[in-house]
């Protein structure tokens, strides 16, 4: 017992010993030059000379080097991914090698499609940021376009199995989809189309003037980009040359001025929330100013359309934005009727003869259709001149929350709707009684509701009824001369109506009971556009969701007609440019404003007597 003891201790001792020495002596390679060089010199010797020690020691860094080869990987793609810096470091290394050491490129590419072809999850990663590069990164799109041009030229076997492939989708694509056939077969005629012109001479064509070629390359190339410059000062949307960078030093003199007028509205400042680099067009970076509010700063005035000039706009409330022609007729207090025809060639419309503007009775109209029980439910609505005819002019389904809603909205913030009042439960009592219907006699053309603002109109006609000025046009003379002065417009072909387009699917589902017909104007008598103060809010309320700041708004620098709605249709918010009734709604208003301009200069310089007495 005791020997067994005393051995255990000895064991203990030694052992003890022993760690004692190793530590002594790794403290001592570390810090003595001369030791370490004497180990070093005879751990090689030995390794030279043994060789069962030269064995255990490759033994032993064979398996060390297993153990920590994986830890080493996890660590350096843990780096990698972590550490912007040491990413970057291994990008240009690896970059740099790959373009210096041939071996080490063939490596890589080795690697790479072994890979590719294996591995379906990085075949799948390497296809996405393939594309993604390819959509964002101009070089390399053009760098690809171009090494696929050069194989496809030069290897054969390549060209036959892309030519191969792309027949097998086109045949896939041409059976299962019907709309792609259909744009095939199109491409195919006007393909054979240029082919048969290319072969078959044709009439010589004009020869352009070498000065009237680069007059137009120059005009194509500064329309190249389209409008997308914003002036600053009255927030229309320009070409490039047509506007200059804004320097607010320039306008020091007037600073008042300058900083009332200089609303910096559309240029954009890049912040923490910006992609890198920033997505946003390069013009919308800077500050931009047309000409003509660059040369009234620079004099001191405001110029006539700079925003400050009562030209604001408010937003669209999210009650109104939603709504389709026939919710914005509803709710509109003024309804203007043009007749709108298209033109022979290229189809574009034009309006034929005068605007009538007529009262809407707004209150009845919604007050009479009833309330859905559900907020999905809508109401299939026809909108008619006159509660008796057949024909109509819009025929849309409309949901009666939405108009509700936005009422309700206009109530609150359009200074014209205040006296409106809403009838929340469902009620007919306003809807005329129902009698049979007739044909409407007048042909159906283009008459749309149209806001424009008539110079004057004499008394005796605003007296005269809307629908007595249909029925006088019904007349049998005035019809057969209506249906010839159609034809000369449009030879050969029946015209449609704006108000009334041709919609199949919407005579499809207004089979059956649950149509509604509503004859807002029906009764009223015209009103001049310059005679009813705030007009063109009334009939276009979603455009002006406050009834401010319209035509004839009071403001600090007169702004004529023509300016006025130079600045609406050419502005950066798209409100009034994608309303094609606003459009002809200016267009006839400007026209009759500069039309009543020149009577009165024609009345001032003519003589009171003539010649003869």
């Amino acid at each position: 017992m005791r020997k067994a003891s005393k051995n255990q201790s000895a064991l203990l001792s030694g052992e003890e010993e022993k760690r004692k020495n190793t530590q002594y002596e790794r403290k001592k390679y570390s810090s003595c030059p001369e030791f370490r060089r004497k180990k070093l010199q005879a751990q090689r010797r030995r390794y030279a000379q043994d060789n069962l020690h030269q064995k255990q020691r490759l033994l032993s860094f064979k398996r060390y080097y297993d153990n920590v080869q994986d830890k080493k990987k996890e660590e350096v793609i843990r780096r990698y991914r972590e550490d912007a810096t040491f990413r970057q470091q291994r990008k240009t290394y690896i970059t740099k090698r790959y373009k210096e050491d041939a071996t080490f490129r063939t490596r890589q590419k080795k690697h790479i499609t072994d890979r590719y072809q294996s591995d379906a999850a990085f075949r799948s990663r390497q296809k996405f940021g393939m594309s993604q590069r390819y959509n964002t990164d101009q070089s390399y799109s053009q760098k690809k376009k171009q090494d696929f041009n050069l194989r496809y030229h030069s290897d054969p076997e390549f060209r036959r199995r892309f030519n191969q492939r792309c027949n097998q989708q086109r045949g896939t694509k041409l059976a299962t989809n019907a709309a792609f056939s259909i744009f095939y077969k199109m491409q195919r005629a006007l393909r054979i189309r240029r082919k048969y012109r290319q072969i078959v001479p044709h009439r010589p064509q004009p020869l352009i003037d070498p000065v009237m070629e680069a007059a137009i390359a120059a005009f194509r190339e500064s329309i190249r980009h389209g409008p997308t410059y914003i002036c600053t000062v009255c927030n229309r949307t320009m070409f490039p040359n047509q506007v200059k960078e804004c320097k607010r030093q320039k306008y020091c003199k007037h600073a008042k001025v300058a900083a009332a007028c200089l609303t910096g509205n559309y240029v954009h400042f890049c912040d923490s929330d910006c992609s890198t680099p920033c997505s946003v067009p390069q013009e919308r970076l800077h500050e931009w100013i047309c000409y003509t509010c660059d040369s009234h700063l620079s004099r001191g005035c405001i110029p006539p359309m700079a925003v400050v000039n009562n030209l604001e706009l408010a937003p669209i409330p999210p009650e109104l934005a939603a709504f389709n022609v026939l919710e914005r007729q509803l709710i509109a207090k003024i309804l203007p009727f043009a007749k709108i025809v298209a033109l022979p060639k290229g189809q574009q419309r034009a309006v034929h003869g005068a605007v009538v503007c007529v009262p809407s009775e707004v209150e009845a109209t919604v007050n009479s259709l009833p309330r859905p029980r559900a907020e999905v439910q809508l109401l299939q609505v026809k909108l008619k001149r006159h509660i008796k005819y057949k024909g109509y002019q819009h025929f849309y389904n409309v949901n009666m929350k939405n108009v509700l809603a936005g009422l309700a909205k206009l109530k609150e913030t359009h200074s014209e709707y205040k006296d409106v009042f809403i009838n929340e439960t469902a009620t007919f009592d306003c809807l005329l009684e129902e009698e049979e219907p007739i044909e409407e006699e007048e042909p159906r053309q283009k008459e749309e509701p149209r806001h424009e603002e008539e110079p004057s109109i004499p008394e005796e006609d605003r007296d005269v009824d809307l629908e007595e000025i249909f029925k006088s046009q019904n007349e049998p003379g005035q019809l057969e001369a209506d249906e010839e002065e159609q034809e000369e417009l449009r030879p050969g072909l029946s015209l449609d109506t704006c108000m009334q387009p041709p919609d199949i699917a919407q005579e499809i589902l207004s089979y059956g009971d649950g149509v509604f017909s509503v004859a807002p104007a029906q009764g009223n008598k015209p009103v001049g556009f310059f005679t009813i103060p705030k007009l063109e809010a009334m009939a276009f309320p979603v455009q002006f969701p406050t009834g401010e700041n319209t035509l004839d708004e009071a403001r600090t620098v007169s702004l004529s007609p023509s300016l006025y709605f130079n600045s609406r249709l050419f502005a950066a918010d798209t409100r009034f440019a994608s309303d094609q009734s606003y459009l002809f709604f200016a267009q006839f208003v400007t026209e009759t404003h500069l039309v009543t301009n020149s009577m009165s200069i024609q009345m001032r310089k003519g003589k009171s007597k003539t010649k003869d007495g």
